[in-house]
């Protein structure tokens, strides 16, 4: 059953609510909307020594995703209308060779409002929405598409500097881009000039396989392709400010499918963010997944932090970038 999107709930037997045991729910929201966040550098420097925070998860509440959408981007919208209507929905673009689509889908009901066929050529990636455009990267490829946010129209083709699209968001003036690499290339929307690059770091580590990326206050949000792991990365130096340990999320997810849904298709990585800023809200979801989440992020305690910290990084940062080459 999917819950209500108004409804909060919790999951006693997940192992990730045993952090939440004694601490107050408001105080863990408020480390996510960013006072317990480290900010970047550009608005308070700290230290490149300084360690990560480090923050675990809480479900607030599932709603059906398409079984049948190889998500690779995420990204939320709401419309009102004259009388004050409001809709929530997300953008998504949905990969694979013909059948890479950009879609606009209800919140509410999972029910896809307006959707556009890339060409067969194309396996779409990341999407990001900046003024009243929207941005779509395809793999192994510059080609980008961009379309008008309010009907998915007037569809152009632009070239990336990128060889390889990967994910995509941006800071309100400018594109972010990545290519399966630790290096995250700003972009110029207009021209698609390259303007500078960061190469994501974690105490002198490199992290690459950065996929679906996000901008969230002032700083950008991303998931490590085959990882259950997220990373809130300082745009001035590319230094890894949290991560966040979403471990067990699919595998919790696999537990709740019915018997008909389990007959679907097969379930695919975790490869979808989205942040509502205005509602303060998190959403994650994954490639083939029958669903989609509603997230809290629950600081992890300091004297917990060290030995989960060093786990993370272990299991985390991929080594072997001969994976696909070093693209996926």
């Amino acid at each position: 059953m999917i819950r209500d999107p108004c409804r909060t709930t919790r999951h006693a037997g997940d192992p990730t609510l045993r952090w939440v045991a004694g601490l107050l729910i408001p105080l863990a929201y408020h480390f996510l909307v960013g006072a317990g966040l480290p900010r970047p550098a550009s608005a308070a420097p700290a230290a490149h020594s300084a360690a990560p925070q480090v923050f675990r998860y809480r479900i607030v509440s599932e709603h059906w995703h398409d079984p049948k959408a190889f998500t690779q981007g995420l990204e939320y919208g709401r419309t009102c209308s004259k009388e004050g209507n409001c809709t929530d929905f997300f953008w998504e673009s949905t990969g694979m060779y013909g059948e890479s689509e950009v879609r606009q889908v209800e919140f509410a009901s999972g029910r896809v409002l307006r959707s556009r066929a890339l060409p067969s050529q194309d396996f779409a990636e990341g999407i990001t929405k900046l003024g009243n455009s929207l941005y779509q990267l395809t793999w192994r490829s510059p080609r980008a598409w961009v379309y008008a946010t309010e009907d998915l129209g007037a569809a152009r083709l632009a070239s990336t500097p990128l060889l390889d699209g990967w994910g995509i968001t941006n800071d309100g003036t400018r594109l972010i881009l990545g290519d399966s690499s630790p290096t995250l290339t700003w972009v110029d929307p207009g021209t698609m000039a390259r303007l500078h690059q960061r190469s994501v770091q974690d105490a002198g580590r490199a992290v690459p396989f950065l996929n679906e990326l996000e901008w969230v206050d002032g700083a950008i949000l991303a998931n490590i392709w085959g990882r259950e792991c997220l990373v809130r990365v300082n745009p001035a130096d590319g230094r890894v400010l949290a991560w966040v340990d979403l471990r067990g999320i699919t595998a919790h997810m696999a537990g709740s499918l019915s018997a008909e849904e389990r007959k679907g298709p097969r379930l695919d990585v975790l490869n979808g963010v989205a942040w509502d800023a205005q509602g303060r809200r998190l959403f994650v979801t994954g490639k083939r997944w029958p669903r989609l989440y509603r997230i809290e992020l629950v600081p992890v305690p300091p004297e917990h932090r060290g030995s989960l910290l060093a786990d993370l990084r272990e299991a985390c940062i991929v080594v072997d970038t001969s994976i696909f080459g070093g693209r996926r």
